[in-house]
């Protein structure tokens, strides 16, 4: 039977994952997951839950309830954190009492409830706050905090328990039950529908109050429990648990457990009458094979989409589809793993046309003036029926279609207003725009965000406002009024090219505008001497004379200076030969993260990339994105042996730069390079999660840990990792 700490280094390795690298992790425990986790370690237990809290319970005091495994803390940090943290069973059974494993009602616990469910799990005859429980449980869930952001680095995931001050001893818990894994996994559907964009930061009352409209209409949240309605502070949480998700967001979907998937989508092949399912392929997944059955499909780029082979009979009922992808041709690290992909779990499904495979396929919501096919659950049909009505869109039943029981459909749904519906039939109801969009003009990348100067977007303005003081408008720091048509045309305010930045209702939007553009590379009009060099020359032919008089040969040769010019993308020399020596190799940064270079154990210097002052220069003004290696290192005390990168929300990386000279002298008013012990120790801070070196710099870079770890005085742990220099 496992103890206590066997509990807490499955737990860990659960919840807290390597593919979880840059992302929120959740303790999030119910009465379902020592099943699972006990199935996953091969424990035969009869009952794991009762055998996870036999093992709490048997270290329980009812003097301090959580002294034992604080004691435990304390000394774990002391001897060198090794392993998983000790304490993590006992903050399980704390999310445990906020999840429902405590309680027969199936509600969020209230913040004056909470130490009912908690005492009973505990062992604890009935009574208020434990001793000592509130300043105990505030340093373990910090101690976790520490362990996963500061000594793994987000490694294995991002540290998410956080409690408002009205929900100090709850709140660490709630904030890892407030959503369930289920609705987490729907976090990226609901940012794609409200037009959001990865990495972007929208104020999280404006997050709270786009997502309680979703959730109501997709079926999240249950029903808007009353406990968001009554409870400000569980509102908080919510708020930031929603920030905190799409500050991490990479745009991609993932599954219960936090893994990179597919989505999967309804569709409709109106030919035969046939459901379908189809899915589209996501940036890290895309041009790779994927296996379902007996049945293999390739993946085109991001975005594209594809039919996907399974039931949708059984995925309408909820069922998974499972599959095989292989492991990625380009990216050796990407190697093969299971997949699983499941339909949106809702009453109603909407579909709109798609040219892409000539079918209906589902879309988060319909559209005025588009045709749809609607498929509905039996119990909610009727209602649906006078929604689409309500909303001018009257649909025929459509009976050719082959549906499981249970279901109807109904096509030719052509809205043409809004109207008040049913919340479960919000898909029905044409998408408004939650979210400020720019929208027209004359883009160049809208990934990006760049347009034409002669041709700037129009920003669609949100119709949900919440209260009249969030019609906040603001274009480069001024403040505009809210236009009554809530479109603001910004080509009527003469912007010129470079960096923008708008403010509205609580969203920051960044867009570029370029004076001009070119869409294919040039056609050898412009030439340019990248070089002039002395080089042998062969002669062929009859003997000649050279310039200093000397008779050469026919195959004889003689140094002279020889022009190298670029034209378009070709390389030739003044008289058009091609045997042309390589040109030095030139090392570039991406401007963006931390960047340190190493030279022997001890040495380190941060680095302040910038661009080239001549580019920056240029008119219009240009925004490069990469630096001069050697223009960085200018001035550096000593050889440069390692470049370590630490990128936003990604483990660092290290590279071989042995072969980098730095340029013979700075150029002026670039900022001086920061060196010395301090430099040196925030350095090490970051070695023990870096990604290794190519496998030709691997023992190169194994020495040099060890080299580093003695200079520390300390031992590198498996993985070749460097401890912190104390």
């Amino acid at each position: 039977m496992p103890d206590d700490r066997q509990w807490s280094d499955a737990l860990c390795d659960w919840f807290y994952r390597p593919e979880l690298a840059g992302q929120p992790a959740y303790l999030f425990c119910d009465p379902s997951v020592p099943s699972m986790i006990a199935e996953a370690n091969g424990w035969a237990l009869p009952d794991p839950l009762a055998d996870l809290l036999s093992a709490v319970r048997s270290r329980v005091a009812a003097s301090e309830p959580l002294g034992p495994w604080l004691r435990q803390a304390h000394r774990w940090r002391r001897e060198g954190r090794v392993g998983n943290p000790p304490w993590v069973a006992v903050l399980a059974v704390t999310v445990l009492a906020a999840s429902g494993g405590g309680r027969d009602d199936g509600l969020l616990i209230h913040e004056r409830a909470y130490y009912k469910p908690l005492r009973r799990l505990f062992g604890l005859p009935q009574g208020a706050q434990p001793p000592d429980f509130d300043n105990d449980v505030r340093m373990l869930w910090t101690f976790l905090r520490e362990w996963l952001d500061d000594d793994l680095g987000g490694s294995r995931g991002l540290s998410t328990a956080s409690a408002p001050k009205h929900l100090c001893n709850v709140g660490w818990a709630l904030s890892q039950t407030v959503l369930t894994p289920a609705e987490r996994s729907r976090l990226p559907e609901f940012f794609r529908l409200i037009g959001a964009l990865p990495g972007e930061d929208i104020a999280p009352a404006v997050l709270l109050a786009s997502y309680q409209r979703w959730a109501s209409r997709r079926g999240g949240l249950g029903a808007s429990p009353p406990e968001l309605d009554r409870s400000s502070a569980i509102r908080e949480v919510l708020a930031a648990v929603l920030h905190q998700s799409l500050l991490a967001w990479d745009g991609r979907p993932r599954d219960e457990r936090g893994r990179v998937t597919l989505p999967l989508l309804l569709g409709y092949y109106s030919a035969r009458g046939e459901m379908r399912l189809a899915s589209r392929a996501v940036p890290g997944l895309g041009h790779r094979r994927l296996a379902i059955g007996d049945q293999e499909i390739t993946l085109g780029a991001p975005d594209e989409q594809i039919v996907v082979p399974g039931d949708p009979a059984s995925a309408l009922e909820g069922q998974p589809i499972r599959g095989m992808l292989a492991a990625s041709e380009q990216d050796p690290a990407a190697g093969a793993r299971e997949i699983e992909m499941r339909l949106p779990s809702t009453d109603l499904h909407v579909l709109a046309s798609s040219a892409e495979l000539a079918m209906w396929v589902e879309v988060g919501a319909a559209s005025f003036d588009h045709e749809h096919v609607v498929i509905v659950r039996e119990r909610v049909a009727r209602e649906a029926e006078r929604a689409m009505a309500a909303l001018g869109g009257s649909a025929t039943p459509l009976t050719r279609i082959r549906l499981p029981a249970g279901w109807y459909a109904y096509h030719r749904f052509e809205p043409t207003r809004l109207a008040n519906v049913d919340p479960k039939l919000g898909g029905l109801v044409p998408s408004r725009a939650e979210l400020a969009q720019l929208s027209g003009g004359l883009p160049i990348e809208l990934r990006n965000r760049i347009w034409l100067t002669a041709g700037p977007p129009d920003v669609a303005l949100p119709d949900l406002v919440e209260r009249q003081e969030s019609q906040v408008l603001r274009l480069d720091g001024n403040e505009l009024p809210w236009p009554a048509d809530s479109r603001l045309r910004l080509r009527e305010h003469g912007l010129r090219a470079g960096l923008h930045e708008l403010i509205v209702a609580g969203r920051t939007m960044r867009f570029t505008l370029v004076d001009e553009a070119v869409d294919q590379s040039g056609h050898g009009d412009l030439e340019l001497t990248v070089d002039r060099r002395a080089m042998g020359h062969r002669f062929p032919g009859r003997s000649r004379m050279s310039d200093d008089g000397n008779r050469l040969g026919d195959r004889s040769t003689a140094a002279v200076p020889v022009e190298v010019t670029l034209c378009g993308a070709e390389l030739t020399t003044a008289d058009g030969g091609k045997d042309v020596a390589p040109l030095p190799r030139h090392w570039h940064l991406r401007i963006g993260g931390l960047y340190f270079v190493l030279g022997g154990p001890g040495q380190a210097a941060r680095l302040q990339p910038s661009a080239p002052s001549w580019l920056m220069d240029t008119e219009p003004r240009l925004y490069p994105r990469d630096a001069d290696l050697d223009t960085a290192l200018s001035g550096l005390p000593f050889s440069p042996r390692w470049l370590l990168h630490v990128p936003p929300r990604q483990p660092p990386t290290v590279l071989d730069i042995a072969g980098v000279s730095p340029a013979p002298s700075q150029a002026p008013g670039r900022p001086t390079l920061e060196t010395g012990p301090s430099v040196w120790q925030l350095a090490l801070k970051h070695l023990d999660s870096v990604a290794a070196p190519g496998l030709r710099a691997q023992s190169a870079w194994r020495a040099w840990i060890h080299e580093a770890a003695a200079l520390c005085g300390t031992q590198p742990p498996p993985g070749v990792m460097v401890g912190r220099c104390q």
